[in-house]
């Protein structure tokens, strides 16, 4: 990975020299919106296409009230079709994230967590979209189907776990590490942007 102002100087240069096929059409009108997509938008939308999303499958996602949380909400149901369960903090922005494509949200604050989540969905979950890292891995891993698939791309609550590596071989759970994405997923992505499957903020 390069980026502008870090692998490379102009991050405040006025121009600046790029190659032409790494340049793409803004999806929206406004550069300052269009520019918030580019990392948080790839890096949710190849999270989404790690774990092969399919339509009626149940995929929890935390950090659901962050930036990649809101987009991976967001993708993986208006767009590959998925049913969310949304995992955030406090609940007040519930009624927001369900806007945007989450039919269930819960706190990671309850005691009952894991309950909670295989009781709304009646079931253990087929993948887990995760931001957070060490404070939900366990139930994360907890929730998962045998045979799930787990795709971490953040550690905001921890980057260190402790944990029984025969809860993965035992219950046969594929892990992904994923950070950005591909140029294919790019285009794919400003598409979905542009034609008003994701928004950056859900209409007031």
């Amino acid at each position: 990975m390069s980026f502008i102002s870090s692998e490379y100087d102009g991050g405040y240069a006025e121009y600046v020299v790029w190659p032409a096929e790494l340049c793409f059409d803004m999806p929206l009108s406004s550069y300052s919106e269009s520019a918030v997509f580019s990392v948080s938008g790839l890096t949710a939308w190849h999270m989404v296409k790690q774990i092969q999303a399919q339509p009626g499958e149940t995929v929890i996602v935390t950090g659901a009230n962050g930036g990649v949380g809101l987009l991976n909400v967001q993708i993986a149901s208006k767009v590959f079709g998925a049913k969310v369960i949304a995992v955030t903090g406090d609940l007040e922005n519930q009624e927001r994230i369900k806007e945007l494509g989450a039919p269930h949200v819960v706190s990671y604050k309850s005691d009952t967590l894991s309950e909670d989540i295989l009781e709304l969905n009646g079931s253990p979950v087929d993948s887990v979209l995760d931001v957070v890292g060490d404070a939900l891995f366990s139930i994360s891993l907890q929730v998962l189907k045998n045979g799930g698939e787990f795709c971490i791309s953040g550690s905001a609550g921890g980057q260190h776990k402790n944990f029984d590596f025969r809860t993965l071989y035992l219950k046969h759970i594929t892990m992904y590490g994923s950070v950005l994405g591909t140029k294919a997923e790019f285009k794919d992505m400003l598409k979905a942007i542009s034609e008003g499957e994701i928004l950056l903020l859900p209409e007031e």
